[in-house]
């Protein structure tokens, strides 16, 4: 089988979400014997990386400066073309189209089966997170006419951005406001038609399709199917008896869509003799004055992946706070897979692996409810449902499992 697997943005070597799916996904469907050629964009990353697979880049060796376009067709439409006549793919998978336009989509159907895996919400939202100017979440664009107002036209170009953001406006909003874009409802009805047409279309977890479905983007062939994880191979089960302070981690991007915010709130409410929370990973500088003046908070800095499982072991709880639709956010696997009970938000994917009461607890993403899961925290029974919780948590999807289900995906289509 020939395939091309499409992640557009980066270097396929970036140490990020989609990056390292595909790449791990392509390795092993090159080990399965198959032809397995991986398109990204972006100057390459020096490392000793050595793949199964054959790596292309597009035109420009370097990612275009990020801007929030609408483009339809340009250039590297055609090289996308010349590519599929040399190869002749079986099947060409689509994970991510950062700085492509929309019609490399039907261009790839001409030539063979076209998947399309919903990992984000860019096909919706040119800011992806789904927050709008005002940074209120907007979880549906009335057929692109929302995003009019929401996107400046100087956003929308490259060059006018780059200046723009040179310049130190007193208030930037108000800039931006007075040149709204008009070509979101043609780029919205355009996909809507792409995404009637391809083969198959992957949502990673059950918000993530009904997020796309009321936009209007859908297919007949539209199936759910949640994605692996390196850390199922080495689950942990954890019998989570407290030897002291209640440890809560926060792993990842300490920032305001993560959940920052909400993890400040609860420790305001927490009873401090008996929970400490611990940061580990890259922090919005804003949030720094915050927590070092925190008796709750500690903050650790970045880590290794390779180091992941050594800094869960003495770990007891996990927050997973994100306040925008996280699409299946890695880290409720990571820690399920260390033995680790979750406290996340019912946004998003994590409702998907998260069960309330079972295996962690899940709260929408408000003042108020937080203040009403902390009471509960705080009261002497908690450490009884903490232990439940953790002898009842699972292992999720392995890696290898996952590759198996979308090769089968592959074969199907092909039939």
């Amino acid at each position: 089988m020939k395939i091309i697997e499409l992640c557009s943005g980066y270097d396929i070597g970036y140490n990020g979400g989609i990056t390292n799916y595909v790449r791990s996904l392509s390795d092993s469907l090159s080990l399965a014997g198959n032809e397995v050629y991986v398109i990204d964009s972006q100057k390459n990353i020096p490392n000793k990386l050595k793949y199964n697979f054959t790596k292309i880049k597009l035109i420009n060796d370097e990612l275009k400066p990020f801007h929030l376009n609408n483009s339809i067709n340009n250039d590297d439409a055609k090289e996308f073309e010349n590519i599929l006549l040399k190869i002749k793919p079986d099947i060409v998978h689509i994970h991510m189209m950062i700085d492509l336009p929309f019609n490399i989509i039907n261009i790839a159907k001409k030539y063979s089966k076209v998947i399309i895996s919903l990992h984000d919400y860019s096909y919706i939202c040119n800011r992806i997170t789904m927050f709008d100017n005002n940074d209120n979440l907007c979880l549906n664009s009335n057929n692109g006419i929302q995003c009019n107002s929401c996107i400046s036209m100087i956003e929308q170009n490259k060059y006018l951005k780059y200046i723009y953001d040179k310049f130190d406006f007193k208030n930037k909003s108000y800039v931006l406001n007075l040149f709204h874009s008009s070509d979101h409802t043609a780029k919205h009805e355009f996909i809507k038609g792409i995404f009637k047409n391809i083969d198959l279309l992957i949502a990673v977890s059950s918000r993530v399709k009904e997020i796309y479905k009321n936009n209007g983007l859908d297919n007949k062939n539209f199936i759910i199917n949640h994605i692996g994880n390196i850390t199922a191979n080495n689950f942990v089960k954890k019998k989570n008896h407290i030897d002291g302070k209640i440890k809560i981690a926060f792993i990842g991007y300490f920032s305001k869509y993560k959940g920052a915010e909400l993890v400040i709130k609860f420790s305001e409410y927490l009873d401090s003799n008996k929970f400490e929370i611990i940061i580990f990973g890259r922090i919005d500088e804003k949030y720094l004055d915050v927590i070092s003046n925190n008796k709750l908070i500690s903050y650790f800095g970045t880590y290794q992946q390779d180091n992941l499982s050594q800094i869960l072991e003495s770990i007891n709880l996990g927050f997973v706070l994100p306040i925008w639709e996280d699409n299946a956010p890695q880290v409720v696997f990571e820690f399920i897979n260390n033995g680790i009970p979750v406290i996340g938000t019912l946004m998003g994917g994590i409702p998907d692996f998260v069960i309330n009461g079972k295996n962690g607890l899940l709260i929408e993403p408000t003042d108020e409810a937080i203040n009403n899961i902390a009471n509960e925290m705080n009261d002497e029974d908690f450490n009884v449902l903490l232990q439940s919780m953790s002898c009842n948590i699972l292992p999720t999807k392995s890696v290898e499992a996952h590759n198996l289900e979308i090769i089968d995906l592959y074969n199907k289509l092909l039939k």
